[in-house]
């Protein structure tokens, strides 16, 4: 017993939380990432039991197919229209729930719950939402604006934008959170003597508050953008990826590959999109992370 409260004395208690928390990134990160890696350069695939390394073959097949070129324009469309939308939309409900107002608290409440409902649900609500009998359908007609109804799931640029709409409705009230904590940061003393000098509001926003709100603006976006490009559950509820692969993003094509037993082909994509994820979300975080200032 003495050795071994000598050993964790030598060690250093750091070092003993230190240890079992890399082996566990080790073991949940770093090996099934390299374990990607090698599969993608392989024939996996259920139908043949034998593995093989096949080099770039997987790879030059994503260059030929259609498919895969069309998920990755529909990914890219989706992740940079929520990013930019969510964090205008988060960053003005912020600016709103910073002035004092007797239901602030209540109201982002009901901005936030969005944010913690399933996915899956929450697609499915808006998929009968969006059905042409639907919800939205007969609102517009009740007002008068029958001729406005669309089967909005099932037409071209339509069905991608009510997917877009319904994330950043999702997504918005975690995004006006980190918002409006930054915006809790920035020293009173600072607006207050810009109201002296009798900026206006657009110049307070312009000159203050947005250099201040730089890191929260760079949490924002990197995680907006990480999860975008992610985006699966929410396009199978609503569209399942169609018609015809028109609303079709990356991992939902993933999903397919596997379930069609193309393993090594499924996890070559994976690969690929993974990289495209770190490699941006680098450029991302450095770009912003420029633009920063110091309270």
């Amino acid at each position: 017993m003495k050795a071994k409260r000598q050993t964790l004395a030598n060690i250093g208690y750091p070092a003993v939380f230190i240890v079992p928390a890399a082996v566990v990134f080790i073991v949940f990160f770093i090996l099934p990432v390299c374990m990607g890696f090698f599969y993608s350069f392989t024939n996996w695939n259920l139908r043949n039991p034998e593995l093989e390394f096949v080099g770039l073959y997987q790879f030059q097949t994503m260059l030929s197919d259609e498919l895969i070129r069309s998920s990755f324009i529909n990914t890219f469309i989706f992740a940079g229209s929520v990013t930019v939308l969510v964090n205008i939309v988060g960053l003005a409900l912020a600016l709103i729930m910073f002035q004092k107002l007797k239901t602030r608290e209540f109201l982002q409440t009901i901005f936030f719950l969005p944010y913690i409902l399933s996915v899956l649900i929450v697609g499915y609500a808006f998929r009968a939402i969006f059905h042409p009998t639907g919800v939205l359908n007969n609102v517009l007609a009740a007002i008068g604006l029958g001729n406005l109804a669309q089967d909005w799931l099932n037409t071209q640029h339509l069905n991608l934008l009510c997917i877009i709409l319904v994330s950043v409705w999702m997504e918005m009230g975690f995004t006006m959170t980190i918002y409006l904590t930054g915006l809790k940061n920035i020293p009173s003393d600072v607006l207050e003597a810009s109201l002296i000098d009798g900026a206006n509001g657009w110049e307070r926003f312009k000159a203050i508050i947005l250099p201040l709100l730089a890191p929260a603006v760079t949490i924002n976006v990197l995680i907006s953008f990480i999860a975008s490009m992610k985006v699966f559950e929410l396009v199978l509820a609503l569209t399942k990826g169609g018609p015809g692969h028109m609303t079709e993003v990356i991992n939902g094509v993933v999903f397919r590959m596997f379930g069609r037993g193309q393993l090594a082909y499924g996890t070559a994509v994976s690969v690929v999109l993974f990289l495209i994820i770190a490699v941006m979300s680098v450029f991302i975080l450095r770009y912003f992370r420029k633009r920063e200032v110091d309270l």
